[in-house]
């Protein structure tokens, strides 16, 4: 593994960690509350991470030797509820939202091992043909659901800035960004929450 490659892993590894350990102090009866009707609940959010690093490394340019896993991908499509239309999760303690998260990325670990590199050409990045795989293989799902989410990942690509100034697109950076947004996201609703249960 090149050194980039290398210092991308420990990177990725301590957000994950830093994420698992938000996990761990969450209590399971605030796992589907939300702060407002319309909002997504902890749960969502947690495979809502899950799913944008699922879809970022079914998209990258030339990948090295990963077959898509739509077991995977149907337990965790859920985290993009609000945004394409798919049923919310429910049902789920937060062992089974952990154990998502560790598979999505002990896949994303797998191709750095590999020595997929870490920058691609963003437009050689296929978004679109990736969810149009998705779509094809989702019996459970129209393709409208699909072209609502390709507008919502195409809107975190915007939001952390994933094109450089060159043309070239850092997924592992992309991924570091999305996933420390959503756990400070996760920390205020814990706190908000764990307020509302005090006024009560």
């Amino acid at each position: 593994m090149k050194g980039p490659e290398r210092n991308a892993k420990r990177a990725i590894e301590h957000a994950r960690d830093s994420l698992l350990r938000i996990i761990e102090k969450t209590d399971e009866a605030d796992v589907e509350r939300k702060l407002f009707p319309n909002s997504k609940s902890i749960g969502e959010i947690l495979l809502h991470i899950a799913g944008f690093e699922f879809v970022v490394t079914e998209a990258l340019p030339e990948k090295i030797g990963m077959p898509s896993d739509m077991a995977l991908w149907s337990r965790i499509k859920t985290g993009f509820a609000r945004e394409a239309g798919f049923s919310e999760p429910s049902g789920l303690q937060l062992a089974d939202y952990a154990a998502a998260l560790l598979e999505v990325r002990a896949r994303t670990l797998a191709l750095l091992d590999a020595g997929q590199d870490r920058k691609v050409e963003a437009s050689h990045y296929d978004v679109r043909g990736c969810l149009g795989k998705l779509a094809s293989l989702d019996a459970q799902a129209s393709g409208k659901i699909y072209d609502n989410l390709y507008a919502a990942v195409g809107t975190s690509f915007e939001d952390d800035i994933a094109e450089d100034e060159c043309g070239f697109l850092d997924w592992v950076s992309l991924l570091i960004v999305h996933e420390t947004y959503h756990r400070g996201q996760l920390t205020y609703m814990r706190y908000v929450l764990k307020e509302q249960a005090r006024s009560i």
